[in-house]
């Protein structure tokens, strides 16, 4: 796969309605699927399960499950997943002081 298309498959990924939101939650913290349902207020049960799906497999969150009865599953980012947050925290950054030299969409 050429440089090119991961960049775009990555910013793919970011640039899903769920995804940044999802991160943002687990910087630094890990939480359980209800937390984070309770965090990201108008995301159904559904469309959570399949983000965080989506997120594991990119290894970007890890799912980790207790031995404890009932066993207990919280999610975290790994450290692909908190150095790319990083990453995209400072493109916004970057966005708040620059993004009015980039032009509009044609």
């Amino acid at each position: 796969m050429s440089d090119g298309c991961q960049v775009r498959g990555v910013f793919a990924r970011m640039g899903e309605r769920w995804s940044l939101l999802i991160c943002r939650e687990l910087n630094g913290r890990a939480m359980r699927f209800s937390e984070l349902r309770t965090a990201l207020p108008g995301v159904s049960s559904k469309v959570l399960s399949s983000a965080l799906q989506r997120l594991e497999e990119d290894r970007l969150v890890r799912r980790d499950v207790t031995c404890s009865r009932p066993p207990r599953v919280r999610y975290a980012l790994t450290p692909a997943g908190e150095s790319l947050y990083q990453q995209v925290t400072a493109m916004a950054e970057w966005i708040k002081i620059y993004g009015t030299l980039i032009g509009p969409e044609t």
